[in-house]
């Protein structure tokens, strides 16, 4: 068993303090009235309330100052400031607050106020510890830049940076959005089977797992395409499906093995519908999920990335057995087996053996979003609202290439 840090050491004695005064450390639950974000709104302008309001969460800040402590107190909707004095609590509640630590759950009951800073605040007339934290949170102003750890730890990424879980809201109001579309146009929402006896509907290597009971193999899909036109082909006119899919190969920031897939499929459409379908799609998603149809992308964003490395084992390996010609990394020429052109990165000119003009990118000019133009190394507006301005794909490669 490895060795408690001084941290977890401290830690652990207070929890054994606390069970010593007979105080339960970790109650079976809470009743509370309030959200901290409800809190704040209950008192909105005013300078106090009357009102008792009885809140829960996390310990993310603790102040003493003498006879009063101030305590900020994190759930999932916000926060909320906690101010504990002596006279209102007891003399052996007070001093209980000593066993607390950042990261300790806490629940408080008091009435609101607002301090001289403004700061909308629960004077707490009583409080009840709801579970004691072992572990120290990541430190506030250094955070949690571990990308491996907070990756493999992703509650700590949440409790670190407030801008994870921003992504992870959004993304909820994303599906949510989707869901209120599709079921608004008449699809039906199915389900499908996760575990098939044939990998199919996408080019894809399958993982593949062993049936006890059937004494045979399947696969996690790769696609839902085919038992969902199995269901248009059994009388559904339009059918959708979110769910997972998993794809055996490489790892990358821009592939995952297991991710979310959205397929739909509608009787008696042409893809001029599905096209149409798709455009109103994103344009109410982003309307509902961000309040406006227009997003502003910064120029790093949007510049391409260096190529897959084999030996990180991002992606499939970079360099082609038939010769095919490669993306060179940070303007270096790849080598070509047959003399063709490689794709030149930040701008940089490639050799061609023909003569012929090269695909730019990495902030190189791009096609104008619904005919506005486009910085080339800028930030970009993208405009989800309708009507979109459509392109062929020749119309595409020309207007990136230059190719009159």
């Amino acid at each position: 068993m490895p060795e408690l840090s001084d941290i977890e050491a401290q830690r652990l004695a207070k929890l054994r303090r606390l069970r010593e005064q007979g105080i339960d450390p970790y109650p079976a639950r809470f009743q509370r009235t309030h959200t901290a974000r409800q809190a704040v709104e209950l008192l909105g302008a005013a300078q106090s309330a009357e009102a008792e309001v009885t809140v829960a969460g996390r310990i993310t800040a603790h102040r003493a100052m003498g006879k009063a402590a101030f305590l900020d107190l994190r759930d999932g909707s916000g926060k909320v400031q906690l101010h504990i004095r002596r006279e209102a609590i007891g003399d052996a509640a007070y001093r209980l607050l000593e066993e607390l630590d950042l990261g300790d759950f806490l629940g408080a009951t008091g009435t609101l106020f607002r301090t001289r800073t403004g700061e909308p605040t629960v004077a707490v007339s009583r409080y009840t510890i709801l579970a004691k934290a072992l572990l120290p949170l990541p430190a506030k102003w250094h955070g949690l830049r571990d990308t491996e750890k907070r990756y493999r730890q992703r509650y700590l990424d949440l409790i670190a940076n407030q801008e994870v879980r921003a992504v992870f809201l959004l993304r909820s109001r994303v599906i949510s959005a989707i869901r209120r579309f599709l079921d608004g146009r008449g699809f039906l929402e199915v389900e499908t089977p996760v575990l098939v006896p044939v990998a199919a509907g996408a080019h894809a290597t399958p993982f593949v797992t062993h049936h006890e009971a059937l004494d045979r193999d399947l696969y996690l899909r790769i696609a839902t395409e085919l038992y969902l036109k199995r269901l248009i082909i059994g009388g559904f006119d339009k059918v959708y499906e979110l769910g997972r899919v998993f794809r055996n190969e490489g790892i990358s920031f821009k592939h995952n093995p297991e991710f979310t897939l959205l397929e739909s499929y509608e009787a008696y459409a042409s893809y001029l519908d599905v096209m149409a379908m798709v455009e109103e799609l994103l344009a109410y998603v982003t309307k509902e999920a961000l309040g406006t149809t227009r997003i502003e992308v910064p120029s790093e964003l949007r510049r391409a990335q260096g190529p897959p490395s084999e030996h990180r084992g991002e992606g499939e390996p970079a360099p082609s057995a038939r010769g095919e010609p490669t993306i060179p990394a940070r303007g270096e020429p790849a080598p070509s087996a047959r003399g063709e052109p490689t794709i030149p990165v930040r701008g940089e000119p490639a050799p061609s053996v023909r003569g012929e003009p090269t695909i730019p990118v990495r902030g190189e000019p791009t096609i104008p979003v619904r005919g506005e133009p486009v910085e080339p190394r800028g930030d970009q507006t993208i405009d989800f609202g309708q009507p979109w301005r459509r392109v062929t794909f020749r119309e595409a490669v020309r207007a990136a290439s230059g190719i009159a």
